[in-house]
């Protein structure tokens, strides 16, 4: 079990088909919705900041990404925009989570946005939602 402090670790042998990558800042958050995500299909990935998640998305490509809005250095906007550039991650479905979400701004960029506080159920009905939407769009 992960500990409220250490970022889960993508297990590389796991059967779950469809990747999930989470930016929170927040421990305490990130241990919920990794909590959340654990008894689903998805595998997950937690962590903390902008900078780590480009990092891994260059190696690892998600399926979605719930990202923070108000991130330490790069904000989760900043986050979305350099995902979206990124060859072969221009679809990627993400999903911005935030007790002031900027709706403008996620009107203008085509993301999703969900607020804090949310429950469980209505975050994995997004999800869903988003993945189902995004398997369609590449048929």
């Amino acid at each position: 079990m992960a500990s409220r402090r250490t970022p889960a670790i993508l297990d590389k042998n796991t059967k779950k088909q469809q990747f999930i990558l989470i930016i929170e800042d927040d421990p305490e958050i990130g241990f919920v919705l990794l909590t959340a995500l654990r008894d689903t299909a998805y595998a997950a990935q937690l962590v903390p900041d902008g900078e780590t998640a480009l990092r891994l998305v260059a190696t690892h490509t998600p399926h979605l990404v719930i990202v923070d809005y108000m991130l330490p250095g790069i904000s989760g906007l900043d986050v979305a925009d350099h995902i979206r550039s990124m060859h072969g991650l221009e679809h990627v479905p993400l999903l911005m989570v935030s007790s002031n979400l900027p709706k403008a701004e996620l009107a203008q960029r085509h993301l999703s946005g969900l607020n804090k506080p949310f429950d469980i159920e209505t975050l994995l009905t997004v999800i869903e939602q988003l993945l189902s939407a995004h398997a369609w769009t590449r048929c």
